[in-house]
């Protein structure tokens, strides 16, 4: 009985020591200067996904000038990762590492900073100095060797050097524990190892697209995605660009839209890494220039902002995105384009884009008084007489800008009379400028004999490789 009783008090123990530790939130720090500061506040700021000068300040300190020290406190929980301390009007600063519950003092050397600190009950800040050190020696040692040997490539040594302090942050990081702040931060921007490219060789040689795709595969397996501690570090944002720019085919939007699914879904029990995520995608596909991509816009959009995901938008931000879908939607590539109506610029006659009756109908909003358009139309027309009318290509042009006489005038100069011309008399029937997202010009669409949109936001300069990409496609099938 006596050892049932003993052993139910050690549970207690262990449960209460257990729930004090779960309780510890917020963080005490004083820091102590060598010399003192200029300013009356020193400040505690904090990365998020990327580096200077993009940090975030979440607190302040007084400073007190005989001590010589200012101190951080906070009672309510934080997310912890790397911050800063700011001093001296926020002419300088140096790193700490601060989690939730961290109790800690440092002296800084405010002659050698961001190096020169000492910390006190923190072995997390003391290794964590060790493991800069470290890339500072390899640095180092890298920079003298380009000196040593000016005219020598010292590329395999200096990934040897580098590889070696990985090696040594790696070991600081298996006696730190591997869900570590510390740990997780180290693993995050250590390389994958080398893939075993066996099995993958061809006439004894490791092909190059099969390693491109080992390397790929590898790429997060040291970045704990689920870990929202990592979104305070200055590397993610870096992280996802060198990955769709090297691992992704971010020319095709389906291979675009695979890999942000797939990132969204590491990511979808998290608060910040999420966030961040899925406002890094968005931008991407929205700002990119590879023709279709608004299609990847489009289905994270729909997915996501259009369903309540992106919660930490305001009503406008979020207005702003979903609205741009919106208009974006109907004239993706793929998706058939929708039909409108407008009028014959000779005879008012009414005629209809799904009129055109051809292999490829070019679709050319534009404007007489664009100086960009008259330009692009002249540059149209001869290619047009020279390659794309043997094609089975017809034009649709929809011309504004002026009086219908002033745009028949502008057609006859560039003999484009051949052209389907429509104009819109201001009717009301101006659902195709939503459509088409033709409030700028020139913009141009390419469409299949189905008016399936096959290419957008062309020029002279590239309709005929689209065209060429349909035919080789269509010649496989």
């Amino acid at each position: 009985m006596k050892k049932i009783h003993n052993y139910l008090l050690l549970c207690l123990l262990l449960l209460t020591a257990f729930q004090a530790n779960a309780q510890k939130k917020g963080y005490n720090i004083k820091v102590t200067f060598s010399q003192p500061l200029n300013g009356n506040y020193v400040y505690l700021a904090h990365y998020y996904a990327k580096g200077l000068p993009t940090i975030y300040k979440v607190d302040s300190a007084r400073v007190d000038n005989k001590k010589k020290q200012v101190i951080f406190q906070r009672k309510d929980s934080l997310l912890g990762g790397v911050y800063l301390v700011l001093l001296n009007n926020n002419s300088q600063y140096f790193e700490i590492l601060l989690d939730n519950g961290d109790a800690f003092e440092v002296q800084a050397d405010t002659a050698r900073l961001p190096l020169g600190l000492t910390f006190k009950n923190s072995t997390a800040n003391e290794r964590y100095m060790e493991m800069n050190n470290n890339f500072i020696a390899a640095r180092t040692r890298v920079n003298e060797l380009k000196k040593e040997h000016p005219s020598e490539d010292i590329s395999a040594r200096a990934r040897d050097i580098y590889k070696q302090a990985y090696q040594k942050n790696l070991e600081i990081a298996h006696a730190m524990g591997k869900h570590t702040l510390l740990s997780k931060i180290i693993y995050a921007f250590t390389p994958p190892n080398d893939p075993d490219p066996s099995g993958y060789t061809r006439n004894g040689e490791v092909d190059s697209m099969d390693l491109t795709y080992l390397l790929k595969e590898a790429y997060w397996d040291n970045y704990d995605l689920s870990d929202d501690r990592l979104i305070h570090t200055p590397f993610y944002e870096n992280k996802l660009k060198y990955y769709f720019d090297n691992y992704v085919y971010n020319y095709l939007p389906d291979s675009v839209i695979y890999e942000a699914e797939k990132l969204l879904y590491l990511t979808r029990n998290t608060t910040e890494n999420f966030k961040f995520t899925l406002q890094w995608l968005t931008n991407y596909t929205h700002s990119s220039k590879i023709m279709g991509m608004d299609i990847a816009f489009v289905h994270l959009a729909e997915n996501y902002h259009m369903q309540g995901k992106a919660y930490w938008l305001d009503s406008v931000q979020l207005k702003k995105v979903t609205d741009r879908a919106i208009t974006l939607a109907p004239n993706v590539i793929g998706r058939k384009g929708e039909n409108f109506t407008l009028y014959d610029l000779y005879d008012l006659r009414k005629r209809s884009l799904y009129d055109v009756d051809a292999r490829y109908t070019l679709l050319v909003f534009w404007s007489i008084d664009c100086g960009h358009c008259l330009k692009e139309v002249p540059q149209l027309k001869a290619l047009y007489d020279s390659t794309l009318k043997a094609k089975g290509v017809k034009v649709f042009s929809v011309p504004t800008g002026e009086e219908q006489k002033k745009i028949q005038e502008k057609v006859a100069e560039f003999g484009i009379g051949e052209w389907t011309h429509v104009i819109d008399l201001g009717n009301g029937n101006s659902d195709y400028i939503k459509h088409y997202d033709a409030y700028t010009k020139p913009k141009i669409y390419l469409l299949d004999k189905d008016k399936i949109i096959r290419g957008k936001n062309l020029g002279h300069e590239n309709i005929s490789q689209v065209i060429e990409a349909l035919e080789r496609r269509e010649h496989k099938h």
